[in-house]
């Protein structure tokens, strides 16, 4: 594990709120407007570790609301990890490893349920008891997450996240949901003058 920490204290973390500001600067300039939706939603083989980046970044964004301190990230395409937050709590410094999942809409093929892709983290994911997974939840669905079986899981954490509503102005989070307090938070998507003075909201 000290091998570990080591290797996450060299990686290049950077705060997510201007980065998501900017992308969002980009769709609403009219520069997508006529593009294919496979490009326009970075889904193509080339696009598609952008998109989960975006994806990473607006996680890492939430979970600074979430916990009330900055979070800054990392991208680190490791064997079972895609992105490394890290975050201050007291004079204690934390890394916390983090796979990135997406429920994609329901009219793309081959796509599976929520409790689909969590069967499946059971299988992909046996014994990484420190692992986050973070699931982004790219359709509108409805669940109770007392109803989704989540026995078999040895993970560190797993959340769920998405917007409310197609503007995509407020964004739902959900978790631990391996956690007794699993709760869920509505948060506005960062704004320029929140990420200008320094404030996490």
């Amino acid at each position: 594990m000290d091998m570990r920490i080591r290797q996450w204290k060299a990686l290049d973390y950077f705060d997510p709120a201007p980065v998501l500001i900017g992308l969002r600067d980009y769709e609403r300039s009219g520069a997508l407007q006529d593009v294919p939706y496979e490009v326009a939603s970075l889904r193509t083989r080339e696009l598609k570790p952008y998109g989960e980046r975006r994806q990473c970044a607006m996680f890492a964004y939430l979970m600074g609301r979430v916990t009330g301190t900055f979070v800054s990230v990392a991208y680190c395409e490791a064997s079972d990890y895609d992105a490394v937050m890290h975050h201050r709590v007291g004079d204690e410094i934390r890394f916390v490893p983090v796979q990135m999942k997406e429920l994609p809409p329901s009219f793309l093929p081959f796509t599976k349920d929520l409790q689909g892709l969590i069967d499946g983290l059971k299988d992909k994911y046996p014994t990484s008891s420190d692992l986050t997974v973070a699931v982004y939840v790219n359709r509108d669905v409805s669940f109770r997450v007392q109803h989704l079986d989540l026995s078999g899981l040895n993970l560190g954490a797993l959340w769920l996240f998405g917007g409310c509503d197609q503007t995509g102005d407020t964004w739902r989070v959900i978790g631990n949901l391996l956690s007794g307090n699993c709760r869920t938070e509505v948060f506005g998507y960062p704004a320029r003058e929140a990420a200008a003075d320094g404030s996490v909201g």
